[in-house]
């Protein structure tokens, strides 16, 4: 799967398979090859390689350390996200948790509307 982000951004997530070793799979040539039916070396470059791991209860437990550094460094406190691991936002605020809530709500009942 692959989610469309800011301008020609794209992230990628690749459900690893039983016996597959999660720092493996994250060496830039498994990468690379893991994409290659969507994009090569000539078309792209890439930024970041991370492996976190999923747990039936709800939750997911980060391997590598980046999203809790990236956290702190811009001071997030929640985030916004859909079941399919979508995030709709990330916040550093009580007030702008509420906001972001607000705005959901209201597009979506624009959708429902329309």
């Amino acid at each position: 799967m692959f989610v469309v982000c800011t301008g020609r951004h794209r992230r990628f997530e690749m459900m690893l398979r039983p016996g597959e070793d999660p720092r493996e799979m994250v060496q830039e040539n498994q990468v690379w090859s893991l994409m290659s039916r969507w994009i090569t070396r000539e078309d792209d470059t890439l930024w970041r390689r991370a492996s976190y791991r999923f747990q039936a209860q709800g939750s997911w437990q980060e391997t590598e350390g980046v999203m809790a550094a990236w956290w702190r460094r811009l001071d997030y406190r929640a985030a916004i996200v859909r079941p399919d691991h979508y995030v709709y936002a990330v916040v550093a605020s009580e007030a702008a948790l509420r906001a972001e809530l607000h705005w959901l709500s209201v597009r979506r009942v624009a959708t429902l509307a329309m």
